[in-house]
């Protein structure tokens, strides 16, 4: 494999460790990023793809992906590090066994919106995804304005399969923004099973469901089937609401066989929740649902 360390880049723009570009079979494995800082002077926003893909059958495995850093001068423009990214247009996608760790926005920009992602993914309505087996921890915001942190987030797919993944010890500062262990932002078929998610920490936010172990925002149908989830965070802001699974009622939710454990401490109007969704409707509650120890 490949290794890119202790590179520094300043000002504005981009840094990208390795772009493995596009192709009929794109394979990105064995490779090591580490290391690497990209210095933001805050007037305009940076970003670092630590590993990037594109269009092809992509297979990333085995990768090492840890102490990256964007470091904030000021300013009010945001920092967003990836992890793993891909915003092409696979037919699919296999990420497993990666370690990713140890990624941080940190410094005085003042912008709400830095953000950290483990593993991201955005590609088109028809790519299947099997996400298995990766290791996510220790993602931080820490800049004046904070922001969010997400271990890993998907966006659209016909078949996602995120399973076997451990993710824990995200961090992200400011009132505004929220950690998620696990975000399904879209997609037809969404599997969320064996999945071991926890220590996620929002410590001066100031709203509602702003710390989610699995955050189930949107998509068809989802099955979550033997994940364990635990939480134990606080917040100094007025309001702090917590959720080991947090999920959309627009979305089919068959919830099996999970351990919700949340004992985090809600303030103002907030509440502690095991299982929470975002309305009262339960005819989007899978039917076959048991089995939970909540």
């Amino acid at each position: 494999g490949n290794t890119v360390k202790n590179n520094t880049q300043a000002g504005t723009g981009t840094f990208t460790g390795i772009d493995a570009g596009l192709g009929t079979n794109v394979n990105v494995y064995d490779n090591n990023v580490f290391n690497n800082t990209k210095t933001s002077p805050g007037t305009s926003s940076s970003t670092m793809f630590c590993i990037r893909a594109s269009t092809g059958i992509v297979s990333s495995h085995d990768n090492a992906i840890y102490t990256n850093n964007i470091n904030t001068t000021g300013g009010a423009s945001a920092g967003t590090i990836y992890g793993h990214y891909n915003a092409g247009s696979p037919p699919s996608e296999t990420y497993y066994s990666n370690l990713i760790y140890d990624l941080n926005v940190t410094g005085t920009s003042s912008s709400t919106s830095s953000v950290v992602y483990g593993m991201y993914s955005n590609p088109i309505s028809s790519t299947v995804k099997n996400w298995s087996l990766n290791d996510i921890h220790d993602l931080n915001v820490t800049t004046t304005g904070g922001g969010s942190a997400h271990g890993i987030y998907t966006v659209t797919g016909i078949t996602i399969n995120v399973f076997r993944n451990k993710v824990c010890n995200l961090s992200a500062g400011g009132a505004a923004g929220a950690t998620n262990g696990i975000y399904i932002s879209s997609g037809t078929t969404v599997n969320v099973y064996n999945n071991l998610v926890g220590n996620l920490y929002k410590p001066a936010v100031n709203a509602a469901n702003a710390v989610n172990g699995i955050n189930i925002a949107g998509g068809t149908t989802c099955n979550v089937y033997y994940n364990t989830v635990y939480l134990n965070a606080t917040s100094t802001g007025a309001l702090f609401s917590s959720n080991a699974v947090y999920a959309s009622t627009s979305t089919t939710v068959t919830l099996r066989n999970n351990i919700l454990v949340n004992t985090s401490t809600p303030t103002g109007a907030g509440i502690t929740a095991a299982y929470r969704r975002s309305t009262t409707l339960l005819t989007s509650y899978g039917s076959a649902s048991n089995n939970n120890f909540f």
